[in-house]
């Protein structure tokens, strides 16, 4: 410990500090999933905030989730081009018939 400079003994000692209140990734991206359902107690938020501070992959995967929440929300409105024209009546007896001849 004694070749460490003073700002690295100091993060270290922070990093020790904020453990208890900083989670792990994999708690933060259940949390941040939970917290597109529900809202999160101050604790949790603040603990996913200062995760968020110091980890780019978790930051990323909030935005990927924000993202695929927004498309999602956009495009669930207008299904309209996903659905294709009906079949005629004569074409799904034809079918049926088909179907019943094959087996």
């Amino acid at each position: 410990m004694k070749n460490m400079s003073l700002m690295t003994r100091m993060g270290i000692g922070m990093m020790s500090l904020m453990q208890p209140l900083m989670p792990s990734c994999k708690d933060v991206t259940q949390m941040i999933s939970d917290s597109m359902d529900q809202r999160l107690s101050w604790y949790r938020r603040t603990g996913i905030k200062i995760h968020l501070m110091m980890c780019d992959l978790c930051r990323r995967y909030e935005q990927h989730l924000g993202i695929i929440r927004h498309s999602v929300h956009v495009h669930s409105h207008d299904d309209s081009d996903l659905v294709g024209p009906s079949l005629k009546e004569a074409s799904r007896d034809r079918i049926k018939t088909a179907l019943r001849d094959a087996q």
